[in-house]
């Protein structure tokens, strides 16, 4: 291989790391929109983005993309794996933590013992992707109290490389020492004192009493410190906690899961996936039918008051739109369809 294309192979290599480093790992969009629980996650995405992003899931359903919108869609699925990617972060936080937030929490612990702790998976942990997309603001304000927890953690540590000094000074284990701390909690005055003396030769064990080793007994016995840094990750967990209690009962779908999994009953309905309303739109319409559905509701209506034309064009572009896709079919897919065919009978009316 030649210096040349040799020079030009490694930059390219090199680009593509550096690509790596900051753009987003995942599937390409048509895997995304064939993907049932993906493609309905992205659906949310652009239905909780502006104006642009429900014009381009349009463009998106009626194969109508320029090259600009190919770039818009790139850019909404780097913003949607991102957002994939904190909400697998948050779920892994919130698994690792769970007990501790439910013995921290008397209201996370309530809702726990009434409807299961499956349902609160159920409810939030699993989804946290949703939450995180249709709540950016409320899923914020759980990444700082969870960085609050992350600040108590970090103290923890501190506490602990100067318990292991500690123990290294004074020649016992980590577990040694604390069951004598426990001991002493327990009531035993003398447990850590039996502790240093248990590694003390005969004779030095012989002519040392407990009261010398009391007189060290500030810099052993760390049971105030261990609770005091322990009680910052309990107030952090209890804060989690209840912020995710209260969030369960703002949320109508969260709340639904929750009392649904309580009666033993199913769940809310799926979202209609691209997929359908995309095999739907390529249903041959008929304008003939679409023309005697609209003389038809003419004839009934034109002597309501106030009746214009234009305005009854666009009643009866939606009513044949809701029949034609019944409201069985959720979800914002279904939402962009209907949108769709409201517009195109109204086209063949005109």
């Amino acid at each position: 291989m030649s210096t040349i294309e040799q020079f030009g192979r490694q930059q390219m290599e090199t680009e593509q790391k550096e690509r790596e480093a900051t753009e987003p790992k995942g599937p390409a969009l048509d895997e995304i929109l064939a993907h049932p629980e993906d493609n309905t996650l992205f659906s949310k995405y652009l239905e909780n983005g502006d104006d642009g992003d429900q014009i381009l899931a349009g463009k998106l359903l009626a194969g109508e993309l320029g090259a600009d919108d190919f770039h818009a869609l790139s850019e909404k699925r780097k913003g949607f794996l991102q957002v994939k990617e904190k909400a697998k972060n948050m779920r892994e936080r919130l698994e690792k933590n769970m007990d501790g937030m439910i013995n921290a929490s008397p209201q996370l612990r309530e809702i726990v013992q009434v409807a299961g702790m499956e349902a609160v998976r159920k409810a939030m942990i699993k989804r946290m992707d949703e939450i995180a997309i249709t709540d950016p603001e409320g899923f914020a304000d759980l990444e700082g109290r969870f960085n609050g927890l992350t600040a108590a953690e970090e103290v923890v540590g501190r506490g602990n490389e100067r318990i292991a000094a500690l123990c290294k000074e004074h020649g016992f284990t980590e577990t040694e020492y604390t069951k004598a701390l426990m001991a002493r909690e327990a009531g035993d005055p003398y447990a850590l004192e039996d502790l240093i003396k248990s590694k003390m030769g005969t004779f030095q064990k012989a002519f040392t009493s407990y009261e010398e080793l009391t007189q060290t007994e500030g810099d052993i016995d760390t049971r105030q410190d261990i609770k005091a840094r322990l009680s910052q990750v309990n107030w952090n967990l209890n804060n989690i906690g209840g912020a995710l209690s209260t969030k369960m009962f703002e949320d109508p779908a969260t709340k639904e899961i929750l009392i649904a999994n309580l009666k033993k009953e199913k769940g809310p309905d799926k979202d209609v996936s691209f997929a359908e309303m995309n095999g739907l739109l390529k249903r041959p319409g008929n304008p003939k039918a679409i023309r005697d559905a609209w003389e038809n509701y003419q004839n009934e209506h034109s002597g309501d008051d106030g009746y214009t034309i234009e305005e009854a064009r666009e009643r009866f572009g939606n009513q044949y739109a809701e029949r034609s896709v019944s409201k069985k079919r959720r979800g914002f897919w279904a939402t962009i369809f209907r949108a769709m065919l409201a517009g195109s009978v109204r086209e063949v009316i005109r």
